[in-house]
């Protein structure tokens, strides 16, 4: 067995002639047991006639049916090398042509893909330097406003006034042609749609701003290359147009957004404190990505391109699923993100089992029961579901693994604090970061 580039084995295998013989005969005798022929009874025809009606293809079929059994028994012997293991995702291949010859050994090779290979990997030395940061009172103003804009109440712009950017706007619309009939199966009544999010089948969302309730606008658009790429005249009349009405930011506010908060005060100490969770959480992340850079060093983690497609439309699917729209931001993530995530995944898989990490079974009922009492269920109950369903005692293991590695991997490595910086620079740099964090915790063993 070799290894191969691409996250690829090959195996070259060869079936003594003794046993390519009585592979071959006893693959023929249960063909023989139920087939008939003109001038045969069932299960009465001679081999030799099988041979001579089946042909060259009938050969071939034969030795890759040999072919499959062989290596499949091998795959399943318990000595076969773990690294070499198959993953399952892409059937093995056999190289080249199968040479059909009963005086002589059975020889071929299959190529398949394996999980990502590593040698030694040493977990110490490195240093790592990581930025500060606390949120300011301006972060949490912002985060304020966010709230006061879930808060807000939708109401009628006085009669005469003018749609504007964040306006809620209500519209009827329609292509026209040069005689200005608006086209059969054009035309949309009643779409409604925030001003400025850019959620509009034809993007005027710009074209509407400066409208008045009755008033309508003729724009100029073009098709979609599928339907052509022409000219086309799109007719806009607004029906509705309403502006958030912000609440006041005072206690009352306060306590309209829990009970458990009495005066603004309360409200801003809680989203301080909830942002600063927030950067050390990423800054922990960063801590932990930095570690596994410098860990994997030059090293190559080839992932097989089956292992992609198949995450890939694991998460497509799931996407799918949650009524995503294809072509979505999170769909862009996905795709240029899978690569990345799996070699974090077998990264992180191999330093787990070369460190010989473990979760017990009292940190996995410690980490379950804490996980209850964090959203108030019952303990007991929600320890007995896990321990059921397989799957979830699983990630939970996972999750504990995972920790103890990074402890040791801060234990053994050293950590400094770098330059000072904002919540901004560690969660805004660029629009796609939160969610990619988010979508990289995929856990291992």
């Amino acid at each position: 067995m070799t290894k191969k580039e691409h996250g690829q084995a090959q195996m070259k295998i060869t079936l003594e002639k003794a046993d390519f013989q009585k592979e071959y005969n006893s693959y023929l005798k249960e063909i023989l047991k139920d087939i008939q022929m003109p001038g045969f009874r069932r299960g009465k025809v001679p081999q030799s006639v099988l041979e001579r009606k089946g042909g060259q293809s009938f050969k071939e079929d034969v030795m890759n049916q040999i072919a499959g059994n062989t290596v499949k028994t091998i795959f399943e012997d318990e000595s076969f090398p773990p690294e070499f293991t198959p993953l399952p995702f892409r059937d093995p291949e056999i190289d080249g042509k199968l040479v059909f010859d009963l005086e002589k050994d059975f020889v071929f090779s299959v190529t398949y893909d394996i999980a990502p290979q590593f040698g030694e990997l040493s977990i110490d030395g490195f240093e790592v330097e990581v930025e500060s940061a606390e949120a300011s009172d301006a972060d949490v103003q912002r985060e304020l406003n966010k709230i006061r804009e879930r808060n807000a109440i939708v109401i009628d712009r006085d009669e005469g006034e003018k749609a504007r950017k964040g306006d809620v706007v209500t519209v009827n619309y329609g292509e026209v042609d040069e005689a200005g009939a608006v086209k059969a199966g054009t035309e949309r009544e009643g779409f409604v749609f925030e001003v400025g999010l850019g959620r509009t089948l034809y993007q005027f969302d710009d074209d509407v701003i400066g409208l008045k309730v009755g008033e309508e606008r003729v724009i100029k658009r073009k098709k979609d290359a599928a339907d052509g790429g022409g000219p086309i005249q799109l007719r806009i009349k607004a029906t509705k147009i309403q502006k958030r009405d912000l609440p006041d930011l005072d206690d009352e506010f306060a306590q309209d957004v829990s009970e458990k908060y009495k005066t603004l005060a309360d409200l801003k100490k809680a989203l301080k404190e909830q942002l600063n969770a927030q950067i050390e959480r990423r800054l922990e992340e960063k801590v932990r990505e930095e570690l596994l850079e410098k860990i994997a060093g030059d090293k190559e983690i080839e992932i097989p391109a089956s292992l992609i497609l198949a995450e890939t439309q694991n998460r497509v699917r799931d996407l799918l699923q949650r009524g995503v729209q294809p072509g979505s931001k999170d769909f862009q993530v996905i795709y240029a993100s899978v690569d990345a995530m799996l070699r974090r995944f077998y990264l992180i898989s191999e330093l787990v089992k070369q460190n010989k990490i473990e979760a017990t079974d009292g940190e996995i009922e410690a980490e379950i029961r804490a996980a209850a009492k964090s959203v108030g269920d019952d303990e007991e109950s929600f320890l007995a579901y896990v321990k059921e369903h397989k799957a979830a005692e699983d990630e939970v293991k996972a999750k504990i693994v995972e920790s103890k590695l990074f402890a040791l991997l801060k234990e053994k490595n050293t950590i400094k604090k770098g330059k000072k910086a904002t919540y901004l620079d560690n969660f805004f740099s660029s629009p796609e970061l939160f969610d990619d964090l988010a979508k990289k915790q995929i856990y291992c063993c």
